[in-house]
């Protein structure tokens, strides 16, 4: 819906995103946090006037109070950000479309990926343990993160909007358990990550959950944005954090048909990668899903109602874009010198 894009992406949203950047500068804590506060105290306030004043209200009040305050959180969601949802398709703004692939295809880029993962662990070595203990959080981190990420926005020639912060979740842990590494926020104006990720995973998630702030709705895009972003960093571990996570995707869409191959290809990484892996794997299982039936349930819906009917398989479209981005990169390099 072009409307949408004029009088809403670039027309209302810039300006609650002006707004909503400089409350979430100015509070150093999640805004989620206060959010759940005030919902807290006023369920307290009601049921201490039925404790000690008797004052109760009536079923038929009650459900209105429910309906008007579920409508109330709808409207302002989709006012605050959700109307993205409903904005021109990436394909549309980018000019970028899915390339699909067969399963030699996979096969091959996942040889090669795996090839250039070992080179990329091998050019890190020095500064590895540095950038584990890195605060991928703090404000210069933060705005490396914006500027590496704002860079691949003007790379597929999309604008983003506004200057939004990621902060980190607490308790540690939580998302993980409910099955989420991160999300944004519309009622607070910014984003949240779970600490709980391995090192190497947060680059690549803050610049996915920050691509949600700036206007992108889908979650293969925002792989895509931030695998662009990651990739093209002068940081050689925010790289590396892009390459393992779209070797995972391949990993994941070869296994379905052939696990035996990925076995071989894992096999013969370097031990380095192997032990990376390794680690990712033993930090995700420390929060294991409360809930993962339910929660994939309810985020299919949810994904679904907002125009993804790809549901959790939008994410694995990071693979069609990639080899598409791929593509035009060598129509660009083979075209004569103007």
């Amino acid at each position: 819906m072009h409307w949408i894009e004029h009088l809403y992406v670039y027309g209302l949203y810039p300006f609650i995103r002006f707004l909503g950047d400089g409350i979430s500068k100015l509070i150093p804590f999640p805004l989620l946090l206060l959010a759940v506060s005030t919902i807290v105290l006023v369920v307290l306030y009601h049921l201490l006037r039925r404790i000690f004043l008797g004052v109760r209200l009536s079923i038929g009040k009650s459900i209105k109070i429910i309906l008007v305050t579920a409508f109330t959180l709808v409207i302002c969601f989709y006012l605050l950000w959700g109307l993205v949802y409903s904005r021109s398709s990436f394909t549309e703004l980018s000019g970028i479309a899915l390339k699909e692939s067969s399963l030699l295809d996979l096969k091959e880029s996942f040889t090669a990926q795996s090839k250039l993962l070992d080179q990329m662990r091998y050019s890190i070595r020095s500064t590895y343990c540095f950038n584990l203990n890195r605060d991928f959080f703090d404000a210069g981190n933060m705005e490396k993160s914006r500027q590496d990420l704002f860079l691949a926005f003007d790379r597929v020639k999309i604008k983003p909007v506004g200057k939004p912060t990621i902060k980190a979740f607490v308790p540690q842990g939580f998302l993980l358990h409910l099955g989420t590494a991160g999300f944004y926020f519309p009622f607070g104006f910014e984003g949240y990550v779970d600490k709980g990720l391995h090192p190497i995973q947060l680059p690549f998630t803050i610049a996915h959950e920050l691509s949600h702030a700036a206007g992108i709705p889908g979650e293969g895009e925002c792989n895509f944005l931030a695998w662009l972003a990651c990739s093209q960093s002068d940081n050689a571990f925010d790289r590396y954090s892009a390459a393992i996570v779209y070797w995972k995707y391949l990993a994941g869409q070869i296994r379905v048909d052939d696990q035996e191959y990925v076995t071989h290809v894992i096999e013969n990484l370097s031990e380095d990668v192997r032990n990376d892996l390794f680690d990712i794997r033993k930090y995700s299982d420390r929060y294991p899903d409360w809930f993962p039936q339910m929660r994939d349930a309810i985020y299919e819906w949810y994904l679904k109602i907002n125009g993804i009917p790809e549901g959790e398989k939008s994410y694995s479209s990071l693979i069609g874009y990639i080899n598409r981005w791929n593509e035009l990169q060598e129509i660009k390099l083979s075209q004569p010198a103007q």
